[in-house]
């Protein structure tokens, strides 16, 4: 079973992932995914990463359209490439990569709401 937590940009603090992950565990998560999209992904997934007993899973564009603040026109293989790196250095056992999503189409996620 793998289970879904991560911070948005409306909710969450790194304290609640961390609570959210203690109990995927105990109700037997085999794996878990961050899905933070909010600030401070980094910082909340070192917590997750240096706490959790199973694999931990990323979406590498999360944070690396955090780093560029939202500008899509900004983001380049290089940043991705960059954030794919920090992310395998820190210690994700996993990433899911949404290869088939054309750059021009990202901006059109930036007024969704993540509840």
């Amino acid at each position: 079973m793998n289970t879904n937590i991560g911070n948005s940009t409306i909710s969450s603090t790194i304290e609640e992932e961390v609570e959210k992950m203690i109990w995927a565990t105990k109700w037997g998560s085999d794996t878990l995914m961050d899905l933070s999209t909010g600030k401070n992904i980094h910082e909340t997934r070192e917590w997750i990463i240096r706490n959790s007993p199973i694999p931990v899973g990323t979406v590498p564009i999360y944070q690396a359209l955090e780093k560029v603040k939202g500008r899509v026109k900004n983001l380049n293989w290089e940043i991705y490439k960059e954030t794919l790196v920090e992310q395998a250095e820190q210690g994700v056992d996993y990433f899911t990569i949404h290869a088939g999503v054309l750059k021009e189409y990202i901006g059109l996620t930036k007024n969704r709401t993540t509840e």
